[in-house]
């Protein structure tokens, strides 16, 4: 046996029976037993913390739980409510940092959760259920509630990384029920720590059957919130989101495409701040309600887009500056019956919108090009504008009461088409627009120039006018279409005159011009047959227009054709917006063919025009209400055939002569005619049209111009002519001054010769003139010869008296006839004589009468 050693106590007892031992080993033991309960711990909190606050059945598979390192990991975690699964199979994995609890901070390194379904439901009153959980966000917290979300928080939370995959919320309410798909989402480096960060969130997801994909920093989370990132968004359906807007739209469809950079904030005072740089695209979009519909094919926006909240002032800001595309665009108002097709339109706003709770103010530039405008009238299936391209450039606004624009030019023009028709009624080649500038009561335009401007008028039988029938009837339809509103229509028409009877808009334009072969037609379909006209316009200038001045006198000028050949000037000034409006106008028209005017001359004559021109002078002057206009007609070589004889021998009555032989009187050597016509009076009693100027000139005219030519040509001797008063044989000729001789003579004495000379004078500055000479004898002429007495008691000539006074009457009328021949060399088939006779009138003197 060994020797003990000398340092050996024998009184040590074994290790295991150490009391230092023991309470290790227990410690051991607890803590060992604490490790293995404590998933089972947690399996069991979780399961009941969720089923009373989310969820009818919760299924955990396993837990691990490593408190060295901080992780957990929760497996085949399956949650479901109302027996439909929220949680499938899902795995919940976190890595929490220990040594930060030593500093108030909860940091989780690393969470995963996989299979995760969360529904939400929204209820009609707006209450919010997440699984059991209610929320009612209209319901204001409890004043502790508010104190303790006043107090400081006094433990943070750093996130570096959470993870979600294969996850989905769906959203059900009222109007609406989505699922966004959730197929991975990463969060790393957010903290709850004031200050900078740069937390950072990746997103791809699925809104239905739209993918969405973004890429988010978020730079601080408090005390204010700032974030920023990329986002895209393809085919979302607004056909979807249809059930949002059913108290609004009838229906809502399109496909939305979004791809761009995003930034917003959040102030501590809940200012916000967002911005939008990027393509939003709009595709096959269909919106429709009772009042209209709205279809296009693509909308496209490129640019920047900003918004932002000042809850001091109660502002809100909107910006655009960018550019804007529309394809294929068409609405539709149901009430005023007017569809608006739109081809293409395309704009680069650099625009402001502020909007508070007492205004709405818009500031900003733009320009504007569009191609393809077709605005129809559906009521009358007729179109009232048509427009080939558009260009706006350079607007301005500082408000939306102050408005500039540097030019509009519009091309290719239409305005007013029938269905059945094969062109509009107006076309305009140009018109161009300069220095437009809206100030709240008054637009004012320095220049508005047209060219190839082409306009077709017709005068329908009814006597209305093409264009202005067509508009009168679609303004009817509307008015009868505002009527059904009922009071509320009524109350708003009266706010307008009241506002409009206040505030006069006011238009004002420095020039007005047409140019560039601009014609006008002119159809008349009143007369048989057809009047055509044609007016070429040359230039066409009207200058200082304003409405808000109606004393101001508007200047016009124009230069143009009638029928080719016509030569047109008007030159003057009017205002047109004085109550009673004045016109001062000079018209100047040479070389127009009369035989256009036929119609309008077979109508109130009953003779056809076969050849002629006319020339015009005419000062119109209008003022309060009262014409007073001086009309000068030359007529050249005018031939007229009768047409219509019921018609011509009426006429032939109301002048005394047939209008031809009427006109005959007032031609000149050159076969023309002259007439100078007054027109005076009230304009609201005076008709003044084609035919009542035609119908004055060649029968009122001619009979007064006759009368005034031959008692001008015949002076002294005219104050006896007569026009249209002979009677018998002679009926519907003028009766001239007869020839007076003395009793048995028949030699022409001086006098009777000056008076012969002025009708040698007028039958050759008129050659159509023919004049008859009719001599009649008296019981003067026979009581001078011896054998001529009278038998005693016989009341008639014996046949020998006869024989001498007819041989008496011959031969003044052969003296009368030779006469003018001689002296004046007219042709001596225009003096014809008549069968002398024999006038038994007591107080009848010898003479020869003179009839043209």
């Amino acid at each position: 046996m060994a020797p003990r050693s000398k340092n050996m106590d024998p009184s040590a007892k074994p290790v295991w029976n150490r009391r230092w031992f023991r309470i290790t080993s227990v410690i051991v033991i607890v803590f060992a037993l604490i490790l293995t309960a404590l998933p089972f711990v947690i399996s069991g909190v979780m399961k009941s913390w969720l089923l009373e606050n989310v969820a009818d059945n919760v299924a955990i598979e396993n837990i691990d739980f490593n408190p060295f390192t901080g992780t957990i990991a929760v497996y085949g975690l399956d949650v479901r409510i109302d027996d439909k699964p929220v949680i499938s199979d899902s795995l919940v994995y976190l890595d929490i940092s220990l040594t930060a609890l030593f500093k108030k901070s909860i940091t989780i390194e690393s969470a995963t959760i996989d299979k995760l379904e969360i529904n939400i439901e929204q209820t009609a009153d707006g209450k919010i259920r997440i699984g059991s959980l209610m929320i009612d966000p209209g319901k204001a917290p409890d004043k502790k509630v508010k104190e303790e979300i006043g107090k400081e928080v006094a433990w943070w939370l750093d996130l570096e990384k959470i993870t979600v995959n294969e996850s989905v919320v769906n959203y059900t309410g009222p109007q609406l029920t989505t699922s966004l798909f959730l197929d991975s989402v990463s969060l790393q480096n957010l903290s709850t720590k004031p200050g900078d960060q740069s937390a950072k969130l990746n997103l791809k997801a699925r809104l239905n059957k739209s993918d969405i994909s973004a890429t988010i920093t978020l730079d601080q989370l408090t005390p204010e919130i700032r974030a920023g990132g990329n986002i895209s968004i393809q085919k979302i359906n607004l056909n979807e989101f249809a059930g949002l807007t059913t108290d609004l739209l009838d229906r809502l469809a399109g496909l939305i495409d979004l791809s761009g950079k995003f930034s917003v904030s959040v102030s501590q005072n809940s200012d916000i701040d967002a911005s939008y740089a990027g393509n939003t695209l709009i595709n096959s979009i269909d919106v429709s309600s009772k009042d209209f519909t709205l279809a296009g094919t693509e909308l496209n926006w490129d640019g920047n887009l900003s918004f932002k909240t000042q809850s001091v002032s109660s502002r809100k800001i909107i910006k655009f500056d960018g550019k804007l595309n529309a394809n294929e665009l068409a609405l539709d108002l149901a009430k005023q019956n007017l569809s608006i097709q739109q081809q293409e339109i395309s704009l680069n706003p650099q625009l402001s919108l502020q909007i508070t709770d007492e205004a709405t103010g818009l500031s900003g530039t733009t320009n504007v090009q569009a191609s393809g405008t077709l605005i129809k009238d559906t009521a009358k299936n007729l179109t009232l504008l048509t427009i080939k391209n558009l260009d706006v450039n350079d607007v301005q606004a500082e408000s939306l009461q102050q408005v500039k624009i540097s030019s509009i030019t519009i091309k290719k023009t239409g305005l007013i088409q029938r269905q059945d028709s094969k062109q509009p009624a107006i076309t305009i080649g140009e018109t161009i627009f300069t220095d437009l500038n809206y100030d709240r009561n008054e637009l004012a335009i320095q220049n508005v120039a047209m060219s190839k401007l082409t306009g077709s008028l017709v005068r329908e039988k009814n006597g209305s006018i093409d264009i202005s029938n067509d508009l009168q009837t679609s303004d009817k339809v509307n008015i009868k279409a505002g009527t059904k509103k009922g009071p509320e229509t009524r109350e708003t028409q009266t706010s307008t005159e009241k506002a409009s009877s206040n505030k006069f808009f006011g238009i004002k334009i420095a020039e007005f011009s047409v140019r560039d072969n601009s014609k006008i037609q002119f159809t008349d379909k009143t007369v048989s047959p057809v009047f055509t006209s044609t007016l070429d316009i040359n230039t066409l200038k009207i200058t200082d227009i304003n409405s808000s001045k109606p004393d101001q006198a508007i200047a016009i000028n124009l230069d143009g054709k009638l029928n080719n050949y016509a030569t047109l000037a008007v030159n003057g000034s009017v205002k047109p917006f004085k109550k009673q409006p004045d016109v001062d106008l000079k018209i100047k028209l040479n070389n127009l063919n009369m035989v256009a005017l036929s119609p309008y001359v077979i109508s109130s004559t009953g003779y056809l025009i076969h050849a002629g021109q006319l020339n015009l002078d005419s000062a119109i002057l209008i003022n309060n209400g009262r014409i007073d206009a001086k009309n000068t007609f030359f007529m050249k070589k005018l031939s007229m055939d009768e047409a219509d004889t019921t018609i011509a021998r009426e006429n032939a009555g109301s002048i005394g002569m047939p209008l031809d032989k009427a006109l005959d009187m007032l031609r000149d050597r050159n076969d023309n005619i002259k007439l100078e016509i007054p027109i005076k009076g009230k304009l609201d009693e005076i008709k003044i049209g084609t035919a009542q100027i035609l119908n004055t000139v060649l029968k009122k005219a001619t009979t007064v111009g006759m009368k005034t030519y031959l008692i001008y040509a015949f002076q002294p001797y005219g104050a006896l002519i007569m026009v249209g008063q002979a009677v018998g044989k002679q009926a519907g000729k003028i009766n001239l001054e007869p020839v007076i001789y003395e009793a048995g003579d028949s030699d022409l004495t001086r006098k009777q010769k000056k008076y012969l000379g002025k009708l040698g004078k007028v039958m050759q500055d008129r050659p159509k003139i023919d004049v008859q000479i009719c001599a009649y004898t008296t019981i003067a002429d026979l009581s001078l010869k011896k054998d001529s007495a009278k038998e005693k008691g016989s009341d008639e000539l014996s046949q020998r008296q006869i024989d001498k006074s007819f041989k008496l009457g011959s031969e003044r009328q052969k003296t009368i006839k030779d006469y003018l021949i001689s002296k004046f060399k007219i042709n001596n088939g225009r003096l014809i004589l008549c069968e002398p006779e024999y006038d038994d009138r007591k107080d009848a003197r010898p003479r020869v009468e003179l009839f043209i």
